[in-house]
């Protein structure tokens, strides 16, 4: 492997170590000696989080093929328009459901058009900025974040100011890195999705003044979701400017600090974004299922909880969702949906086929089932940090450093809220 041009300097590569003692030792001890790392390197302040809210992802348009006048064309069609989510969500809010994060992914023309995001204009057949700026007016009403998620890595096309070939990330051969879609079955290229390059991590810093320059049109309480960017690590062999993996996290975490006079949101975190974070989303539940693990168990979650407010992956894209929803109650995670309000045909034969169970009204029953339950749990716990967790066959454990102990019997769905076996809460999934 190549890492950087010239002799290694060995000053710039280490590895650190903590060791945990003691008998029994295991990931609950673990978890809790890199939390501890995390809130001494980042200054983080570990104290408790709302566990009643719960996380909506709107998506918002994709690219379809529709024949015009005889002519194969891919054009703009709505999956959500801002008008249905606001009609959504203030159905939900008339039903008792506050504390949503609201999350509008695939929204702008650039995100479309496979454009670097620059000038955060939202797509036509979504809407309008009025609509978003009312949408959010709404939600900051009823305790509730709207947040734009926005695509400053990858990219397809040229435009606004960026070429594809000229600022593109390079390879060892100087040719443009390409990022692959891949099928989970077969685990070969999809290649109906179009390919996309990664930007050279010197122009990051350029793209976030211009994402700030350009959110000045919209409300201050509107936030950025920034996705997976803080794990989106790579290298660029350019000729003219290399940039080793290190390099690039300074350029993106210097994203984060740009954009940081705004409220900033993220799927799946890496660790030196979490001071950065509003919230968390798209935590993992379970693990890759290889054979190399005996068992699931909540370290990411252990590590999280008291330093930010996490949400689950989307319960309604998972094969199982009531094992889901009780692994969010185990783990401490708010539940979120992945949904769209347009019909559900919209997605066909589209990359966001995946949607075929997203549609909005499907879910609002079991949305608002499930929060009044995840909203009974948080009042029971008094949003206290969850310290450990325990899995003894079907049935779960999870410890809050107020004492609090939340039982999940996966096998009969039981839940069980107590403290110092004094039963507070009880319901069943």
């Amino acid at each position: 492997m190549l890492y950087e041009d010239g002799d290694i300097n060995p000053k710039k590569l280490n590895i650190s170590y903590r060791f945990v003692t003691g008998e029994n030792v295991g990931y609950n001890e673990m978890a809790a000696t890199y939390k501890e790392y995390l809130i001494q390197k980042y200054k983080i302040e570990n104290t408790a989080q709302n566990f009643s809210g719960i996380s909506l992802e709107f998506n918002c348009a994709v690219k379809s093929k529709k024949s015009i006048f005889g002519i194969p064309m891919k054009v703009n069609t709505k999956l959500s328009t801002v008008k249905g989510i606001e009609k959504f969500c203030k159905t939900l809010y008339k039903n008792g459901i506050e504390g949503m994060n609201v999350t509008l992914s695939s929204w702008s023309r650039e995100q479309l058009s496979g454009k670097i995001d620059n000038s955060l204009n939202p797509v036509r057949c979504f809407g309008e900025r009025n609509e978003i700026e009312k949408l959010a007016k709404f939600l900051k009403s009823t305790d509730s974040t709207l947040a734009l998620s926005l695509e400053m890595q990858f990219f397809h096309s040229s435009g606004k100011g960026y070429n594809k070939w000229s600022h593109s990330a390079k390879a060892q051969s100087n040719a443009p890195i390409y990022i692959y879609d891949y099928y989970k079955s077969i685990f070969k290229k999809n290649k109906d999705i179009v390919r996309l390059r990664l930007i050279k991590p010197t122009k990051l810093s350029v793209i976030s003044n211009n994402v700030l320059k350009s959110s000045d049109d919209y409300d201050d309480e509107i936030i950025f979701n920034l996705a997976e960017s803080s794990s989106k690590l790579y290298s660029d062999f350019d000729s003219k400017k290399t940039s080793n993996i290190e390099e690039t996290r300074l350029n993106i975490e210097n994203t984060f600090k740009t954009l940081s006079s705004r409220k900033l949101s993220f799927n799946f975190p890496a660790d030196y974004a979490i001071k950065y974070a509003n919230n968390a989303e798209d935590i993992p539940l379970t693990s890759s299922q290889n054979s190399i693990f005996d068992y699931d168990v909540p370290f990411v979650q252990l590590v999280l909880s008291g330093l930010v407010e996490y949400s689950s992956e989307p319960i309604n894209l998972l094969s199982d969702r009531r094992k889901a929803v009780l692994d969010s109650i185990a783990y401490g995670a708010n539940l979120k949906y992945s949904l769209i309000t347009e019909n559900a045909y919209s997605v066909v034969g589209t990359e966001k086929d995946f949607l075929y169970y997203a549609q909005a009204d499907n879910l609002y029953d079991e949305i608002t089932d499930y929060y009044d339950v995840f909203s009974n749990i948080s009042s029971a716990i008094e949003k206290s940090i969850m310290i450990s967790h325990s899995k003894e066959g079907n049935i779960s454990k999870s410890l809050y450093s107020d004492g609090k102990i939340i039982t999940v019997n996966y096998l009969t769905g039981e839940v069980i809220v107590s403290n110092e076996d004094k039963e507070i809460y009880k319901t069943q999934i």
